[in-house]
């Protein structure tokens, strides 16, 4: 296996829990239900709130951290 696909293989496997944190993001901000726009600001409320839970979202969201990349790249 080439270097490029090794990279990729790696690539692929990391990127997965992301897209389907993302794809879950699309589906709830997609509804215009009662209960779920309550859920959906209360949660969001939570994360504000809870500076280490804020801290590795926004980590893992923009690719600087997490328990994947670092095991992954080592």
């Amino acid at each position: 296996v080439s270097l490029l696909e090794e990279y990729e293989r790696k690539q692929k496997f990391a990127n997965v829990p992301m897209m389907t944190i993302l794809d879950g993001f699309q589906r709830v901000f997609g509804m215009d239900i009662g209960p779920v726009n309550a859920a959906r600001a209360a949660a969001f409320s939570a994360v504000q709130l809870f500076s280490p839970l804020k801290r590795q979202v926004i980590s893992y969201a923009t690719g600087e951290g997490g328990f994947l990349r670092s095991k992954l790249f080592e």
